[in-house]
């Protein structure tokens, strides 16, 4: 949502190759915070729908707090001034979205808030601005339904890293020297999964095995298996060790690194199940954690 104040972008500062918004403005409107606690502006644009519509007035408040998850915050923005939905933070950092729009906006700093927006007026009376149910954007969601991971010969310098994801989503990361251990790690209540860039099956049916096997017991995928038939003399693992061998990507008889299987694996994972369960977005570029600070 912007606002009806208009300025020739060609007459002010370029930088960067982007429009400085007058620094003039910002300051009259911090003043008229600091003298009055409020002002009034209208609104010009649908990013807000159906909360706020254009032509309606809203009463800017001075923030006496922490943004909250859900606030309507005016953000002071290089491009121009910005009111809409605090929907992630993590420290200093938010991430505003307009809840008619499908991209979330760039990130700003509390620092770049002027204030919240908690009333519009209706017949010039202030009435309260609705706030829908919309999906918590989180940076992982931690998985109500268990998922097995077994990593077959990551160096223990790597495990830390594999750990660390398992962490976030809710995996339950194993580790294996070599496939003799592997055995040892196999559950009856379970699903298997190999990942092998040496499947005919890919990713679509992945999804799908996902989809309906979650459901029904663990899934346990397993990275880093080398397969082969029964009775194999090169010490591969027989290929009915696991119930399906599924490949993420083309066909190649060279595997992608494991780490990479890892987080590839994650965010089908992700899109399957997590949102699924709990009204969520995930989105894991936000930050390395899924708390809403």
């Amino acid at each position: 949502m912007a606002f009806t104040y208009r300025y020739d972008a060609r007459k002010v500062k370029q930088e960067h190759g982007r429009p400085q918004f007058p620094e003039h403005l910002v300051e009259m409107l911090k003043r008229a915070l600091e003298r009055t606690g409020r002002f009034v502006m209208t609104a010009d644009g649908n990013s807000m729908l159906p909360a706020i519509r254009a032509g309606e007035q809203v009463i800017v408040e001075e923030l006496k707090r922490r943004p909250e998850i859900g606030d309507i915050v005016l953000v002071c923005h290089p491009s121009g001034l910005r009111a809409h939905r605090v929907r992630y933070i993590q420290g200093d950092r938010l991430i505003t979205m307009g809840d008619n729009n499908k991209l979330i906006d760039e990130a700003c700093t509390i620092q770049d808030v002027l204030g919240i927006i908690r009333y519009k007026l209706n017949n010039g009376q202030p009435e309260a601005v609705p706030k829908p149910r919309v999906p918590q954007l989180v940076s992982y969601v931690r998985l109500s339904r268990p998922v097995k991971v077994t990593i077959i010969g990551p160096a223990k310098t790597e495990r830390a890293q594999f750990e660390a994801i398992g962490e976030q989503v809710g995996f339950d990361i194993q580790f294996c020297s070599n496939h003799a251990d592997f055995y040892a790690l196999l559950g009856n209540d379970e699903y298997r999964i190999g990942l092998s860039q040496q499947a005919p099956v890919s990713e679509k049916d992945l999804l799908r095995i996902i989809e309906t096997r979650a459901a029904k017991g663990i899934l346990h995928f397993i990275i880093g298996g080398k397969y082969g038939y029964p009775g194999n003399s090169l010490g591969l693992l027989p290929h009915d060790t696991v119930h399906a061998l599924v490949r993420i990507g083309p066909p190649d008889l060279s595997e992608q690194p494991a780490l990479w299987t890892l987080g590839y694996l994650t965010g089908l994972v992700q899109g399957c199940l997590a949102t699924k369960q709990e009204n969520v977005v995930a989105f894991p570029f936000l930050g390395s954690s899924h708390s809403q600070e």
